[in-house]
């Protein structure tokens, strides 16, 4: 004999599913008989996302400040990075790195003074 399942939701979101005798789902939690709408469901894109049962679509949770922040420095830090060799051409060479190569790598620091981390206007690379 098998058991029925249940899925649970807050409402809105899918908290779980799977059968009732092996699934334990938190307090408060709807519990409806079958599989959730949408089901079978596409692929989780980020553990962000989270399925909404009555669009049947994943919805991605909002970053705080903080996080979006942290991304923004994540990217810079890569963007610097990749152009650390022209520094180091430079001095084998003897020369200074170019003013523009300056002027690039000094925005690119600055870009955690600009006020908005979801509407951050990235400084663009020097043509070579």
């Amino acid at each position: 004999m098998t058991q029925a399942v249940h899925y649970a939701h807050d409402g809105t979101y899918l908290i779980g599913f799977g059968t009732v005798g092996g699934a334990v789902f938190p307090d408060g939690a709807l519990i409806e008989l079958g599989y959730p709408p949408g089901w079978p469901l596409t692929s989780c894109p980020s553990p962000r996302h989270r399925w909404n049962i009555k669009t049947c679509t994943w919805d991605e949770e909002p970053i705080s400040t903080e996080e979006a922040w942290a991304q923004v420095r994540y990217k810079r830090d890569q963007l610097i990075a990749a152009t650390d060799w022209r520094i180091f051409a430079a001095a084998e060479a003897g020369a200074p790195l170019a003013k523009e190569w300056q002027a690039y790598r000094q925005a690119l620091r600055d870009v955690t003074t600009q006020k908005d981390p979801a509407a951050v206007v990235w400084p663009v690379a020097p043509h070579e």
